[in-house]
Parts: structure tokens; C-alpha cells; sequence
């Protein structure tokens, strides 16, 4: 009977530390240890027009507790605009150190103003199926018309089952037409990527299915081919002189001139309908490729195609292009 009292005793000398115990193991979970903005502490806004600045409250365990309301303010650095509430202007380029404070755990954050106003994605539009993967990357340009190379972007991929995106690669999957969106700074475009895998006949053109050749052409030589009816896109590619002695046409065709390609044509051809290359120079050589594709509308109400060149962002705020970067 005496054993048995004394089990009971130091049961209930047991329960109300374990009870401390789990109170202070429960604070501890929720009890911010430290506040971050990042692995580096350090946040690149490209924005141009003011925006909020985000950082996290840990545990000691590392866990990311809830979000709180947090005070900041400038401590160092060139004279920007910062909101206690966390609101940044940074529309010009330069650099600041902030202290971001949650309850009694507070840091310094470097904050990097790098206002992008053209976004370069690249490679563009196009990539071929049997090409193998392709680097795509951002380039910026800032409101000062200076190259901005800490680019806080993303790039998602809308489409799995045509390319995939992996460690900085675009992969062929299949022919057809994707979309990526490119998010940096005011920027957030649709990019329209499209696999195409080129015919070595003509007669097989379809959707991005291109037809494709070189042409030496002697000088005051014609040729011509008949593609299958339907709209056609023909360019011709090539160094300066050689295209500036070529003509491009379609007989019996209902045709008007691409603007965004030095020798292009789009045309809507018939049964009947001949693409004919003419070397206008009855004195030397000319050289180029022919490229004849079918394209489909591939814009819609709810996706916004970006532009190919210069001109106003439709916010004035950043334009999104394709190609090579500036540089």
C-alpha cells in the first residue's frame, strides 16, 4: 500500500512538468526566433511603380510562423521612399539597408532597386523538335537605358505536354504551340512558344510544319513552287546584298507584306496559286533560304501576345519583348 501511495505521488508530481514541458515546447513553435527576407536577406525589386516588400517570421526551428504585422524603415543607403508598412519606391536605381522589426526579432535587409522597363525574353518564338534543349534567359534594360542583370523573375510553363522548362532549358516534347509566362517587376506576359518540326516537301507545309530551302540563284533566274492552298507565311532570309536583288511574290494569290520581316509576304493561296523568287541582279549570284509555314491564330480574350518591336507598353510601365537581349 505504501509502494502504491508513492507511484501516485510521483504521478502527480510528473503531470504538471509535463505539462511546462509541452507549454514551452508549444511556445517555442510559435514564438519568433528570427525574421528573414531570404536565404541572403537581400530583396531585388524591378519594379517601377511602388511596391510591397515581403519578409518572414521563424521559429527556432526554422518553420515559417503566420503572417503579422511588421515595421520597417531605412538605416542606410541612397534616399528612397519606405513605407512602414513595407511599401518601396524604387523608381530609380540605387541600393538601401532596412531594418525589418516583429515584435522584440528584427534584421537588416539590403534592398536592391533595379527598375526594369524592357524585359528581353529569350530565344524568342520558335525552337525545332529535333533541335535538342534551348537556354532561355531575361535580360532587362532600366528606365536609365542601362542593362539590369539582378533579375527577380519567374518563368512558368503553361503547358507540359509540348516543351518542358528544366534548369534553365526549354525541351521539345512534341509539335505544337505552348505558352510561358514571364513575370519580372511591372512585367507579366503570355510568351508564345511554338516546336516545329520542318517537311523536306513542300506539298506536306501544315502547321508548324515549315517548309524550308537554301536557294543559290544564277543571275535573272526565276523559280517557283506551288504549296498546298490555304494562308501561307514565305520569307526570305540572307545577307543584304543578296536579298536586296530578290523579289518575293504569289500569282494568282491574294497577298500583303509582312511588316516585321525585310522580305516576307503573307498570302492566302489557291488551287492554282505559284510562290515565285525572282534575282532581280542580271550580274551576280544571290543566295538566301526560303521559308514557307502555315500559321493558326494562336491570340485569344484572355492571353496577350507580347511584342516583337519597340514601342509603348500598353501600362508604361515595362514592355516585354522576344529576342536578343540589349546587351
Amino acid at each position: 500500500m505504501q509502494h502504491l501511495n508513492s507511484r501516485l505521488m510521483s504521478l502527480h508530481t510528473l503531470t504538471p512538468l509535463l505539462a511546462l514541458t509541452l507549454i514551452l515546447t508549444s511556445c517555442d513553435r510559435l514564438t519568433p526566433a528570427r525574421v528573414t527576407a531570404g536565404r541572403s536577406d537581400t530583396i531585388v525589386v524591378n519594379n517601377v511603380r511602388q511596391t510591397r516588400l515581403a519578409a518572414y517570421r521563424l521559429n527556432q526551428r526554422g518553420d515559417t510562423l503566420g503572417e503579422r504585422p511588421m515595421r520597417w524603415r531605412q538605416v542606410a543607403g541612397d534616399a528612397r521612399s519606405l513605407a512602414p508598412e513595407g511599401i518601396v519606391d524604387c523608381s530609380q536605381r540605387g541600393n538601401m539597408e532596412a531594418e525589418v522589426a516583429a515584435g522584440d526579432v528584427a534584421a537588416r535587409i539590403a534592398i536592391l532597386c533595379r527598375p526594369i522597363a524592357m524585359l528581353y525574353f529569350t530565344p524568342g518564338e520558335a525552337i525545332r523538335l529535333k533541335g535538342g534543349p534551348v537556354p532561355y534567359g531575361l535580360t532587362g534594360v532600366g528606365r536609365d537605358g542601362q542593362p539590369v542583370l539582378q533579375i527577380a523573375g519567374r518563368v512558368e510553363l503553361q503547358d507540359t505536354s509540348v516543351i518542358g522548362l528544366v534548369d534553365g532549358q526549354i525541351i521539345p516534347r512534341r509539335v505544337g504551340d505552348a505558352w510561358i509566362r514571364v513575370t519580372a517587376g511591372d512585367c507579366d506576359e503570355y510568351v508564345p512558344v511554338t516546336v516545329e518540326d520542318p517537311v523536306t516537301d513542300i506539298d506536306s507545309l501544315v502547321v508548324n510544319r515549315p517548309y524550308e530551302e537554301s536557294l543559290a540563284m544564277v543571275p535573272g533566274e526565276w523559280k517557283t513552287w506551288q504549296a498546298p492552298p490555304g494562308l501561307s507565311f514565305i520569307t526570305l532570309t540572307g545577307d543584304s546584298a543578296s536579298l536586296a536583288s530578290l523579289q518575293i511574290a504569289a500569282s494568282r494569290a491574294n497577298c500583303a507584306r509582312l511588316r516585321i520581316v525585310a522580305k516576307g509576304i503573307s498570302c492566302i493561296l489557291g488551287d492554282t496559286s505559284r510562290i515565285v523568287v525572282r534575282n532581280t541582279d542580271q550580274t551576280r549570284q544571290a543566295m538566301a533560304s526560303l521559308r514557307v509555314e502555315r500559321r493558326i491564330s494562336t491570340s485569344g480574350s484572355s492571353v496577350r501576345r507580347v511584342r516583337r518591336s519597340s514601342g509603348s507598353s500598353e501600362t508604361s510601365y515595362c514592355t516585354l519583348m522576344l529576342g536578343p537581349s540589349a546587351g
